[in-house]
Order: C-alpha cells, then sequence, then structure tokens
C-alpha cells in the first residue's frame, strides 16, 4: 500500500505522517515503524514521534537516514569508504598519471582539487552513470575536461575493484539490491519524509520499499499553480507516482494543506510571488504587501 501526503510544504505532510504512525500503532498489524528522513532532521524526528504518540520509551519505531538504514543493512565491516579516503584516491591517481591529463595537468595539486573531483564522480556514480557511458564527441576545453574525468572516473573504479572496496554510491546500490533479503521489511511500515529530491539511487531504494515492505508513507510538497507556483517543481510526486504506476500499484492521494490564519495564509502564498497580491487589513488600517 502508497499512502502520498501532498502539502505546500513538507510540514504539512509530515504532521499527516504522525497521525498515520499513531493509526497504524493501534492495530498492530506492523512489526515495526521506520521512519526515513534526511540526515539534518533525524534528531527533530525522534523528538516529534515521542511528543506526538506521549511516550518515553520504544522498540519499534527506528527513525534512520538512508546512510544508517544501508549500514544496518549491509553490516559496518563491508569496508566503505569514507569521502577523505576516496579523494586520497583520486589525488594519487591524479599524480601517477600526470602525463595522461588533458586538462587538469596543472590543477591536479591544487588544494582541495580532488575532492571536488569525488564529489564530481560520486554525483555522476550516484545517477548509474558508467565510465563507458561519458561519450566525448567535440574537441573544445569541455571535451578535454570530460576526458580527464572519464580517465580518472575509470583508474578510480579500477582501483576500487582491484583492492575490494567500496564507495558511498556503491554503498547504495549494494543497499537496494539487499533489500529483498531484508526479512523484516516485510512486516514494516515505511515513512518518507523532508525530501524535496532523491537521486537515481534514491529512487531505486523507493521502489524497493514498495515492493517489500507492508506500508509505504511519504509527504511531499506539491502545487498545481497560484502565484508560488515557480517554487514547487513537484520533482518527488510526479516521479513516486511514475513508478507505482510502473509497479501496477495505485497510491492513495492525500491533499494535506492546513489553513492558516487570514494574515498568515496570504503570506504563505505570496511571500515568493512575482507578482503578490495585496491584501489590506482593514481593522487596524494597514497594508500588508509581501
Amino acid at each position: 500500500m502508497l499512502n502520498i501526503y501532498c502539502g505546500k510544504t513538507l510540514f504539512d505532510g509530515y504532521k499527516h505522517l504522525m497521525k498515520r504512525l499513531q493509526e497504524n500503532k493501534k492495530t498492530n498489524l506492523f512489526a515495526s515503524h521506520i521512519f526515513v528522513v534526511p540526515d539534518r532532521f533525524s534528531m527533530a524526528c525522534e523528538k516529534d514521534i515521542f511528543e506526538y504518540l506521549g511516550i518515553e520509551s520504544t522498540f519499534d519505531i527506528k527513525v534512520l537516514t538512508m546512510s544508517r538504514f544501508a549500514s544496518q543493512l549491509i553490516g559496518n565491516n563491508a569496508g566503505v569508504l569514507s569521502k577523505a579516503v576516496s579523494a586520497m584516491i583520486i589525488q594519487k591517481i591524479l599524480i601517477d598519471n600526470k602525463k595522461s591529463l588533458k586538462c587538469f595537468y596543472k590543477t591536479r595539486l591544487t588544494s582541495g582539487f580532488a575532492k571536488e573531483l569525488f564529489e564530481t564522480i560520486n554525483q555522476l556514480k550516484s545517477c548509474n552513470i558508467k565510465p563507458e557511458d561519458i561519450v566525448i564527441q567535440e574537441q573544445d576545453f569541455l571535451a578535454q575536461k570530460l576526458t580527464d574525468i572519464k580517465f580518472v572516473f575509470e583508474k578510480y573504479e579500477e582501483y576500487l575493484r582491484q583492492n575490494g572496496l567500496i564507495d558511498s554510491a556503491d554503498k547504495f546500490a549494494l543497499f537496494e539490491a539487499k533489500l529483498p533479503q531484508n526479512k523484516e521489511l516485510k512486516d514494516s511500515c515505511i515513512y518518507i519524509s523532508h525530501f524535496d529530491s532523491f537521486t537515481r539511487q534514491g529512487y531505486a531504494i523507493v521502489k524497493r520499499f514498495l515492493t517489500q515492505a507492508k506500508q509505504v508513507n511519504i509527504s511531499v510538497a506539491k502545487s498545481e499553480g497560484g502565484v508560488n507556483a515557480h517554487l514547487y517543481l513537484n520533482d518527488v510526486y510526479s516521479n513516486i507516482i511514475a513508478i507505482a504506476d510502473a509497479l501496477e500499484i495505485e497510491p492513495n492521494i492525500f491533499e494535506c494543506e492546513d489553513k492558516l490564519s487570514y494574515e498568515f495564509e496570504h503570506m504563505k502564498n505570496n511571500l515568493f510571488a512575482f507578482r503578490p497580491k495585496k491584501l489590506e487589513l482593514k481593522n487596524n488600517n494597514l497594508s500588508l504587501s509581501c
């Protein structure tokens, strides 16, 4: 079962996830409840759960980041490289292969360059792009950059493969592949909140949740128009709907916009608008324009 909670802010749907948690706890149909949130929100989410449910302890509710969830499933002994170590490997490749570089020959020793190059490679991997997928057709300056990125990318993947190592991007790929083996997930309820976007790997993991978990609940920010429409890409909502369609799952969609008082509702709808509307506050002889 898939429940999608839509609101103009992520907090709108998040409040309803708490209500769903409370209702699901009463049914005793789930062995565990797993909240998946960004790292910056994990502690606040734990606090909200205890306050909303009015409990002091729990054994069947977990708040996890994607990274922490992956570590629990694949184990802490998997030998996942830290970003610092990955950057050092990139630095070694740049030093050992300086004569093969076309664009990065002079910048290879610049402070922080190896780290930035690793971030680029990591982003490519998180989008499931392999070195052989990078096709270079032009001969301009950009093509020289891409040539060096592809070269370092190939050498980096070769180094990891020869030494039996995995980095953070490989960790999520392994996590996604091992999710079907997680027996606990089959009787669990997943709650996903406060993500304004996912990588391609992230969507693959969400797809696994939909096929393996007993129930998945997700809150998204969505807008059908209005003066603030340019703020909403509806990216997460559209992609989750597409995944559900591919899996032939009929989602339950809930509109969760909370109404504020007159003045604050106006501010919410017009604060970032290109052409904000003016609100006359007749009682106080004031004019409010965002």
